[in-house]
């Protein structure tokens, strides 16, 4: 029996092995029985990134959701932060987005939106895995009136709209890095002269040593078009980095920061308070307290930060991936929206990045993964060893560092983070803290 287990951003695997046609099919049949809890005819809004993967897992979804009545229409593909603005400004009942996001093309998944556009929370997820578990094991009536699917490529052009009233004018030379994903439709329409890479949206080769989470291509392509600034999103286009023309690397951290310092200047920011997440530099929280900000700090998973945000009423939170929310545009991560924004502020302020950010000291980050399999993830976290281990090295390092370890929410992995002031220091720790990973799950 394949089962339904969400992770902190969706439900995400290898497709046909641990996300397979069964898998999305009994996903959409427990959607509907949870949506027809509290309405008589539901509507699903359902979009999708550039993966191959994704016509397999709509068709057998949409086909769970249909089973039970609902109807569902299919808007094709789009960023996710499309898909959230589409299911508030259409009064969707859920919006839902088949992408596997950063990871390579050989996984997909399924992130859900409530009807505010907002990451459903987890009481919802936990229902879902509960309805899904139920139908696995018992047959439950279905509906007599079986719901419809309809298809409105249209619908996209409203959250086009929203971006081209958002930009101001432009005077730099752009580049994008589009992840072979699905921002590039839509940049091409708001940024006609800018040039472009990882764009080849037709080989299953989203992500594939391009976007976000690898940058060297855009940095690279930078330097050979000669653009002022370059904007690397992922597949799904929730995510963005930024490099300068001289090839520094800003971060969802840095953006925060930068977006932070001008709202404060201009009284923008309403409340002195922004979110970020356990992985925020150090340094960077120490920049915001000399803004008069405080940080925030949150679980990692950028839906955790737009629940705080919303409980707080608050306009700006990042995480150090990429993920850039600001409350005035949507409550989710929006890369092509964070990119505008960007500009903008550029346009304005009339300096470089490095004079803006010239009071960021940021500390030395060591990030390493250990594989591990998803079952032990629990288990060795858990294990008194590694935290009576991990209590010692924080002690040795005094209030000169952090230490973070975490199981990743996406992958079969736990991620270690140790932060200092001494790179081979901060090396060593992490270094030693995954031995000891590795020797408790042998």
């Amino acid at each position: 029996m394949e089962a339904i287990k969400f992770g902190t951003d969706g439900l995400r695997g290898i497709v046909n092995k641990s996300i397979t046609p069964k898998v999305a099919y009994d996903l959409g049949c427990a959607l509907a029985l949870f949506l027809l809890q509290s309405n008589d005819k539901p509507k699903v809004l359902v979009a999708e990134d550039t993966r191959k993967s994704c016509d397999l897992l709509r068709c057998s979804f949409c086909s769970g959701l249909m089973s039970y009545g609902v109807d569902c229409i299919c808007l094709g593909e789009m960023p996710t932060p499309a898909l959230a603005f589409l299911t508030k400004k259409k009064k969707a009942y859920a919006g839902v987005m088949i992408t596997a996001s950063h990871n390579s093309y050989e996984y997909n998944g399924f992130k859900i939106f409530n009807s505010q556009g907002m990451k459903i929370d987890m009481l919802t997820t936990l229902t879902l895995e509960r309805y899904a578990q139920i139908l696995c094991k018992c047959s439950l009536n279905k509906s007599e009136n079986i719901g419809t699917c309809k298809l409105d490529n249209l619908l996209l052009e409203k959250y086009v709209k929203y971006l081209q009233n958002e930009i101001k004018e432009n005077k730099f030379s752009v580049c994008f890095d589009c992840a072979n994903g699905t921002t590039y439709n839509i940049l091409k329409k708001l940024f006609p002269n800018a040039k472009y890479t990882g764009i080849d949206l037709y080989k299953n080769k989203e992500n594939e040593n391009c976007g976000a989470t690898n940058i060297k291509n855009l940095k690279k392509y930078i330097k050979q078009v000669k653009a002022d600034i370059g904007f690397s999103f992922d597949g799904d286009g929730d995510r963005v980095i930024v490099i300068s023309r001289n090839g520094k690397v800003y971060d969802g951290d840095d953006i925060l920061y930068i977006f932070t310092k001008y709202f404060k200047e201009r009284n923008i920011l309403k409340k002195n308070e922004v979110v970020g997440t356990i992985m925020t530099n150090f340094g960077i929280e120490l920049a915001l307290k000399q803004l008069g900000v405080s940080l925030i700090r949150q679980q990692v998973g950028d839906k955790f930060i737009s629940y705080e945000m919303k409980k707080k009423n608050l306009l700006l939170g990042a995480e150090q991936a990429g993920h850039i929310i600001v409350s005035r545009g949507s409550i989710i991560g929006d890369g092509i929206y964070a990119c505008i924004l960007m500009l903008n502020i550029l346009n304005e302020i009339d300096v470089s990045l490095d004079e803006y950010t010239k009071d960021v000291k940021k500390y030395i980050q060591t990030n390493i993964s250990v594989s591990v399999d998803e079952d032990m993830k629990d288990y060795i976290l858990d294990n008194y060893e590694l935290k009576d281990y991990i209590v010692q090295c924080e002690n040795d390092m005094g209030y000169k560092g952090r230490i973070v370890v975490r199981k990743s929410g996406t992958e079969s992995l736990i991620r270690i983070l140790v932060e200092g002031q001494e790179k081979e220091y901060c090396d060593k720790i992490a270094n030693k803290i995954k031995e000891k990973i590795v020797e408790i799950s042998k």
